[in-house]
């Protein structure tokens, strides 16, 4: 598996952003991984008409070339985005599935509450997992999220009791 850090590959300097697109490739080939393109928006984004500047065009040649690339590309290529509607149209028709992961329902989002909380962790009595599912609709790592700073604060209390509380998990939610 070869996670690739878009921003990584991305360079103001003319060129170098395809030499890198390049290498990613060569790279994944000779080491027959799956190439992994996370926050993929930045480098697989729509191409403008816009003709009036340099920086547009060399992004369009960008897109070219990572499109010539995947086309070529022998393995598999799985490529991550929260904006799908930020990427070039061109890539869906080499994409062989695109998977859509909606948010989870009040239900799921019970069940992602109570299965993310560590056995370990000191709950105290008046926290209520249906209720922050009902009142919150987060994504599983929002939800993760939420675990991490309401314990954190729990930990960080000068009180004698470091119990996460209802309060905690409810800060954290807003936050």
């Amino acid at each position: 598996l070869l996670v690739v850090n878009v921003a990584e590959l991305m360079s103001k300097w003319v060129g170098e952003t395809g030499k890198n697109i390049e290498k990613i490739f060569a790279r994944a080939k000779s080491k027959d991984a799956v190439l992994v393109f996370d926050e993929a928006e930045g480098l697989f984004g729509s191409r403008t008409n816009d003709s009036g500047g340099s920086t547009s065009r060399h992004d369009t040649l960008n897109v070219g070339l990572l499109l010539q690339f995947i086309e070529n590309f022998a393995g598999i290529c799985i490529v991550i985005t929260n904006l799908k509607g930020a990427i070039d149209e061109a890539f869906f028709r080499r994409f062989r599935f695109v998977l859509e992961f909606e948010m989870p329902n009040a239900a799921s989002r019970e069940k992602i509450w109570k299965i993310t909380i560590p056995k370990q962790c000191p709950l105290a009595k008046d926290v209520n997992f249906k209720e922050l599912a009902s009142r919150y609709e987060m994504s599983g790592g929002g939800i993760k999220n939420a675990i991490l700073r309401a314990a954190t604060a729990a930990a960080l209390r000068q009180e004698s009791s470091s119990q996460v509380n209802m309060e905690d998990f409810v800060t954290a939610c807003k936050a």
